[in-house]
Formats: C-alpha cells, sequence, structure tokens
C-alpha cells in the first residue's frame, strides 16, 4: 500500500499511541489530509495491549531484533532547491524500554498422577463431562431446584465454562470447608503449557490507563461520538493497607454507611470532610492558611483520625505527602464529582485494555480520510530554504510532503528533545490465580500504596478479573506501575508491594503464575529543541499518571496551535440524516428553487430544517459507508450485542445487563447498549 501512497498531506503523524491518535482523528475531522504511520504491526504504540504470545514477541522487537532499515535516497532526485535531509535513527533498542524481565512461576509439565489418582481423576472427569452435557440428567429434581434458586436461572444456562467446573461440582455437593481445598487444588493445576493454550484470551496493557467518570477523555468520548467504538466496564472497589491488613475504602455516602471497618464517629468526620471538598471552591476560609502547604497538613488540623487521613490522602485524592493542599482538594473533588455517574464508582475500565482506546481515534480518523501504514516510519526530514519541515522520507524512499510533522518522542534524535527531565516507570504485570481480596463477584480494584521509605513514590495497582476481558476465567491479570528512580530494576523496586499481595508463604494469598517487569522511558515537559522546525511537534509517552485528564487538555492545546478556528473533534452527522446528492440532482435542486422534501414539510406544518448536513462529493460518500462499516467491524469483535443511537452519554459496563444512561449534553439524547452476559 505504502508504494500508492499521495505525495502529498496536510499533516503527516508518526506514532499510533494515545496523544497522537487524538490529534490524528481531530485534524481529519475537520477536514485536513491526514497520514498516519507506525514503525510496528500493530496499533496504539507504548500504549498498546497484547496477548500473551504476541507481548512475547514485543519483547524481542524493543531489543531490535526486527529494526526497519534506511531506504537508498536519491538527494538530487528527491530535494528540490535549498532543501536538506535530516535522518532519523530507526534503532528501536534501549530507547524506550528497558529491564525486561518476563517468568512462568509454574512447571511446564502436568503432575504426575498414580494408578489411583488417574483412576479417580477419570471418573471425575466423566462426572463432569456429563454434568456439562445432560445436566437433567446427572442432577436430581431437587439439586435443579436449588441451582435455579440461587441463579435466577435454569441449571444448564448458569453453568460455567470447562475451566471452572470443578469449583461449581464442589459447591453443590460438597460442604464448605471441602469446596476450599478442591478450589484450591484447580488452581493448582495451572501449568505454562495451559496458560499458553490460552494465550488469545489475554489482553495485557503496557501502559494501563483508568477514565474518571466525569473527566476530560469520558466528555469527549461522549462529544466526538467516539464512545460507540468502546465498551467499558466499572472499577468496582479501591483498596489499601490499614494496619497491615487490605481493607476497601469507603468512597461513597452508601460506603461509608454500609462499612464495618469505621466507627460511626469516624462516619461522621469523614462525610462532613467530604461534603467540604467536593465545595471547597466557595469555602476558601476553611482552607487558606494552608493553601501552600502540604495537603497531609490540612488533614490533621482537621481533627481526623488517622484512618480517614490514610483513606482521604492516598485512596481518594490519591496524592503523596509533599503535594498542597490546593492539587489535594481539587483531586478530591475530582473524584466525588465521578462518584455516581455511572453507578457506585468513579473509574471506568476500557473492555479489552486501555490500548483500545487509540485505536477508538484511529477509526475516526480514518472515516474522514485519514490514510494509515503500519510497518512504516520516516526516515528522514526534509528541511526547507525556511527551516521548515516540507516533507518526509518513508522508509520506501517515498517523499511526502506535509504542512506539519506530528512524531512520538522514541522516533526522534536527541538533539530535537528538549525537556526538563528524562524519566521512567517501573511496571509490573501479573497473572495470579485468584484475587487479591476475594469475594463471590468478580471485581475490578484500584490501589494507591504509600511506601513509608519513599513517600513521593507509591505505587498504583490495578487488579482486572476476567469480566474485563483481559484474562481468562479463573485467572486474574494485576498491573504495577511506580515512577521509577535511578537503577533500581523494577523487580526489586515493586518488591515490597508483590510480597504484601502475593506471599507465598500464606495460603489465603493469590499465586503469580506469570510475570513481566520492564522500564519505560517519558519526558517531563517535553517541547521541541531549538534548532527544530516550528512546524515539527513532539509528543512524549505514558508517565505514571493512572488516568488520561492530562493527555486531553495537551492535544487539545496542539489542535489549537493548528487551526485555531475550528472545534475540537465536533459530532460527526448521523448517517440517517445525511442526504446524497449527485451533481445532476444538485443542478435540477437549483433551478426549482425548492425541493419536494421542503413542499413536504410545509403541507405538514413542519420545518425544513431537519436534514443537519448535505453532502455533494463522492469522498464524504465513501466516509459515511466506511462508518458503518467500521461500527460493523467493532461490534463483531466485541462480540456483544449492541443498539446505539445518536448519544451525547457514553454507557459503560456493569453487573447489570441493560444500562441506559442519559444527561445534559449538546443535544440531549441517549444512548443503549444491551449486553448479553449469558
Amino acid at each position: 500500500m505504502a508504494d500508492e501512497l499521495p505525495g502529498d498531506f496536510d499533516v503527516v503523524v508518526l506514532g499510533t499511541g494515545m496523544p497522537e491518535s487524538i490529534v490524528a482523528a481531530a485534524l481529519s475531522r475537520v477536514g485536513q489530509k491526514v497520514l498516519h504511520i507506525d514503525r510496528n504491526e500493530y496499533y496504539s504504540g507504548q500504549w498498546a495491549s497484547f496477548n500473551l504470545e504476541n507481548i512475547n514477541k514485543w519483547t524481542k522487537e524493543v531489543s531490535g531484533e526486527h529494526d526497519l532499515e534506511h531506504p537508498t535516497i536519491d538527494e538530487d532526485t528527491i530535494l528540490q532547491p535549498g532543501e536538506t535531509l535530516s535522518r532519523l535513527d530507526l534503532c528501536v533498542k534501549g530507547k524506550t524500554y528497558f529491564n525486561i524481565a518476563t517468568e512462568y512461576h509454574v512447571s511446564d509439565e502436568e503432575p504426575v498422577l498414580d494408578k489411583t489418582d488417574k483412576s479417580n481423576e477419570s471418573k471425575n472427569e466423566k462426572t463432569e463431562n456429563s454434568s456439562q452435557v445432560l445436566p437433567e440428567e446427572t442432577k436430581d429434581e431437587d439439586l435443579n431446584k436449588e441451582s435455579v434458586t440461587k441463579s435466577g436461572e435454569p441449571a444448564e444456562q448458569s453453568k460455567p465454562n470447562t475451566e471452572t467446573l470443578p469449583k461449581q461440582k464442589s459447591e453443590e455437593t460438597k460442604p464448605p470447608q471441602t469446596e476450599k481445598i478442591v478450589e484450591k487444588e484447580s488452581k493448582k493445576s495451572w501449568t505454562a503449557t495451559k496458560l499458553k493454550k490460552e494465550w488469545r484470551k489475554f489482553n495485557l496493557d503496557l501502559a494501563p490507563r483508568l477514565l474518571y467518570c466525569a473527566g476530560n477523555m469520558v466528555e469527549l468520548l461522549i462529544s466526538s461520538d467516539i464512545a460507540k467504538y468502546c465498551e467499558f466496564r466499572t472499577v468496582t472497589r479501591v483498596l489499601t493497607f490499614l494496619n497491615d491488613k487490605l481493607e476497601k475504602v469507603p468512597c461513597s455516602r452508601a460506603d461509608v454507611f454500609s462499612s464495618k471497618d469505621v466507627s460511626m464517629l469516624e462516619k461522621r468526620m469523614l462525610m462532613k470532610l467530604l461534603t467540604f471538598c467536593a465545595d471547597y471552591t466557595n469555602h476558601e476560609d476553611q482552607y487558606q492558611d494552608f493553601a501552600d502547604k502540604p495537603f497531609k497538613d490540612f488533614l490533621k488540623s482537621q481533627k481526623l483520625t488517622k484512618n480517614i487521613c490514610h483513606f482521604v490522602q492516598h485512596s481518594i485524592a490519591m496524592v503523596t505527602d509533599t503535594v498542597s493542599t490546593t492539587e489535594g482538594l481539587a483531586r478530591t473533588k475530582k473524584f466525588l464529582h465521578s462518584l455516581g455517574r455511572y453507578g457506585n464508582t468513579a473509574f471506568l475500565w476500557p473492555l479489552y485494555g486501555s490500548g483500545e482506546l487509540p485505536q477508538s481515534f484511529c477509526r475516526m480518523c480514518a472515516v474522514f480520510g485519514g490514510v494509515y501504514c503500519l510497518r512504516t516510519a520516516v526516515s528522514a526530514v526534509i528541511h526547507g530554504a525556511d527551516n521548515k519541515c516540507a516533507g518526509v522520507v518513508l522508509t520506501n524512499g517515498q517523499r511526502v510532503n506535509c504542512k506539519y510533522f506530528i512524531i512520538e518522542s522514541s522516533y526522534a534524535n536527541p538533539e530535537d528533545l528538549k525537556y526538563k527531565a528524562k524519566r521512567h516507570v517501573n511496571r509490573g504485570i501479573f497473572i495470579t490465580d485468584k484475587s487479591v481480596l476475594h469475594t463471590e463477584d468478580q471485581q475490578l480494584s484500584l490501589m494507591y500504596l504509600p511506601d513509608s521509605d519513599d513517600g513521593d513514590r507509591p505505587t498504583a495497582v490495578l487488579e482486572l478479573p476476567p469480566s474485563s476481558m483481559t484474562c481468562p476465567q479463573g485467572l486474574h491479570a494485576v498491573h504495577m506501575s511506580r515512577a521509577g528512580s535511578g537503577d533500581i530494576h523494577p523487580r526489586d523496586d515493586l518488591k515490597a508491594v508483590t510480597q504484601k499481595l502475593f506471599d507465598s508463604t500464606d495460603k489465603e494469598q493469590p499465586n503469580v503464575l506469570w510475570s513481566m517487569y520492564f522500564s519505560q522511558t517519558y519526558y517531563e515537559d517535553l517541547s521541541r529543541g531549538e534548532r527544530t522546525p516550528d512546524n515539527i511537534i513532539l509528543l512524549s509517552g505514558p508517565g505514571p499518571e493512572i488516568d488520561l485528564n492530562d493527555i486531553v487538555t495537551q492535544t487539545r492545546q496542539i489542535f489549537a496551535d493548528i487551526m485555531p478556528d475550528e472545534e475540537f473533534l465536533p459530532r460527526p452527522p448521523n448517517p440517517e440524516d445525511i442526504i446524497y446528492v449527485d451533481e445532476n440532482e444538485a443542478t435540477v435542486g437549483e433551478s426549482n428553487q425548492q425541493s419536494d422534501f421542503t413542499e413536504e414539510n410545509k403541507e405538514t406544518g413542519t420545518e425544513a430544517s431537519t436534514v443537519t448536513e448535505t453532502v455533494t462529493d463522492s469522498q464524504t460518500d465513501k466516509t459515511a459507508s466506511n462508518e458503518g462499516n467500521e461500527s460493523k467491524e467493532t461490534e463483531e469483535k466485541k462480540g456483544t450485542e449492541v443498539t446505539s443511537t445518536p448519544s451525547d452519554e457514553l454507557t459503560p459496563y456493569t453487573d447489570n445487563s441493560t444500562i441506559s444512561q442519559s444527561e445534559k449534553g449538546k443535544n440531549n439524547l441517549s444512548q443503549e447498549i444491551q449486553v448479553d452476559q449469558s
């Protein structure tokens, strides 16, 4: 496809990460010709999600085994008078990722059983198989009634998949004490071979991010109608360590009054403080003496208990000891204002991983004419006589002219980067056999754990159950992120938290089946170098933050600098409201001065202005068709039944089978998503 690329674009975007994809979609939406390329064979760049097999391939790619090569460039043919070439470094080894280590913590072979064990196992398998195929014949009538009473569904509809059949059997036929033993034996049966066989069911993020329910990203998804390409699940609980014990943090009013870990006095203290924080801007007199002092000191001044101070600072505001009171109150307010919008939670998680979000913006860009090329990069930048970027030379040797060149930092040369500090994030990904705090329902958990030895570097932990579409049934995916320091390996940097959550000596805690550690580089306050042309825009990779609010703010500013008079990602027209008119029909309409549609509206007493947009060119015709195809592909990919109408509201996944949310939006429209969870 690269050989057939047009030679002129308004913008060339190098990298398909989150900020690059948002900017590309925004520019394409307002009519700019966008070429969006990536050196990888997958979308999302540093924000990507991988299954278990592809994440192992990724470790080889970032080690430089599959680097692209520079083409032979004939400068006399490609360059015009006064132009010069600046080569980009195509090597990726050590640029962004280092300290990569993966390991299976289970054997690669099935456990050896003696003849007695084998015969018992064979009998159990026959019983399980017969129960799976003909549940009515293997269970008596009383047991069937009990199953219906517990689940609300017939037994054959509520039966689990084959991975959890041993557990289900123990629940129905064994006493509770035996049930725990059988469950543990089932979970210990995982081997490296079994994990590899389930490789397609994993979606592991390089940089997992959550969305505040009332945050900038959710508002952008709603206003741009990109929400139709996404599906979400709510973060159901926030956890923290209190007195060396993992506890659920009471965040909302319902949590506070239902919590058994908080005394009645503490409940009153907490509710009074949260009520103040939600409206703190109207009560400056109550905090102005602490405005520039640490938030921690302000909480102490409110005569709160140690537990309440810990809940608010580390689990609601999620700030360190040095953060100012003004910022701490702002973070608390943001959390509280996100509660209740999509249930009793402040955060949303994108199903199939946060790597799906950049792809959603790429789809919007493609719908409006953006051109995509994977496994393609920029070999050289062409500088014009006015020291502006006149174009680029791709790795296939083709010259492409452009007005702006947007580049992700890992593609740029060191002399083109200007930044306050070069930092890195230490990350860990773990596959475990159960939750860190077991409950009957699958819980999506968030933890923000401070370090007593280094309070400025807390660890963010995200535990994802199978319902988040990140791992198979019976397993959990756990992500850890912590701002790096010096040359400390991520395994050592995260050791204190992993020992607390995955203590191998504690049988109640989960077992780690597979782990991966790596360090990821990012730049703080990144901008272009002094000699870099001003029409080249650089974007940094993901940092240690857990949300996406800063990314939206950054991309809005970049778009405003390029297109100051245009709206940032406006809602696209509804295909049902578009009238397709060819040139002949347009001529007839002009000669008649009035269309039949207008006359009909006059007769019925309605206005003729119900059509929001008239499309007269074939390119937009293709665009609308592409939009329909993309939407269809998205629905097929997720495997869910989706019925949607134009919306100003995003509907996340919760435990309910049908969710209908509507709030005040630009058009006061609503959206309904129906999920088949059988």
